[in-house]
């Protein structure tokens, strides 16, 4: 599949492709692009099949969506690459680093959905009934907006408004409308995972940063362990009081930008 991407920076910098989570778009990394672009990188933000302005796919499979990035980095000859993966997205960073490693150069994991918990999965039916509702019904950005500024974030006390800026609901409002829900229907069977070996050896540097067990974490401490006993090379990074978009965290974001800089200064 022909994935939609933007590019930024100079052709000849060190290469960066980032690949957002479940039900995002591209549009979370504008920020983290223009740092990154900043510094020589040439990076490459990319929408995942099913979601952004990219197409919807028959199988969203975490090999699926790594064959696809594949196909991209060959097509753009961008490789081998630095590759930055949130929540789902760190899935198939991982697949796309075991399968085809000459492709990668290191891996930074954003709370990565590399094992499935129940906790994955809570709340799902609910969410996809609001979504299909809105893509049914045609409603707005601004509708939806609305709607999701209210909902509860992983904080106490705090809503989905009280942590991002009014371009960062509007951005999501515009991912959610564009989005096959059968992406997360295949997530909550257990489809994304099929072929997927987060116990596969990968031989790239490889960071993992991962959020508080306490506020909605995918990649909780026990993960952690079984990471390591793989992949022993990995640098695994613990954010307390940050939920699971750490980068868009106003507790996580700091940590976040220190992480991915210490990793990229040790190529």
């Amino acid at each position: 599949m022909r994935l939609a991407f933007d590019t930024a920076g100079p052709d000849s910098g060190p290469p960066i492709v980032l690949l957002h989570g479940l039900t995002g778009s591209r549009e979370r990394y504008s920020r983290l692009v223009d740092w990154l672009s900043s510094r020589g990188h040439r990076v490459v933000n990319v929408d995942l099949g099913g979601h952004g302005e990219s197409a919807w796919a028959d199988a969203y499979r975490a090999s699926d969506y790594a064959i696809d990035v594949v196909e991209l980095i060959e097509t753009e000859q961008i490789g081998p690459a630095v590759i930055v993966g949130h929540s789902m997205g760190g899935t198939v960073a991982v697949t796309l680093a075991t399968r085809r490693p000459e492709m990668v150069e290191a891996l930074f994991l954003e709370d990565p959905a590399l094992y499935a918990t129940e906790e994955d999965i809570s709340g799902a039916e609910e969410f996809m009934t609001q979504v299909r509702d809105w893509q049914s019904s045609g409603a707005t950005e601004d509708e939806v907006v609305g709607v999701i500024g209210h909902w509860p974030s992983a904080h106490p006390d705090k809503t989905f408004s009280d942590l991002a800026d009014a371009d960062e609901l509007a951005a999501y409002a515009r991912a959610l409308l564009a989005f096959d829900l059968a992406a997360l229907e295949a997530f909550v069977r257990g489809d994304t995972f099929m072929g997927h070996e987060p116990g596969a050896r990968a031989e790239c540097p490889v960071t993992v940063i991962r959020a508080d067990p306490a506020l909605g974490a995918a990649f909780l401490p026990e993960h952690g362990d079984r990471y390591l006993a793989a992949v022993p090379q990995a640098q695994i990074v613990a954010v307390e009081g940050s939920g699971h978009s750490i980068l868009g965290d106003p507790v996580g974001h700091g940590p976040y930008m220190k992480a991915l800089d210490d990793l990229l200064s040790s190529l």
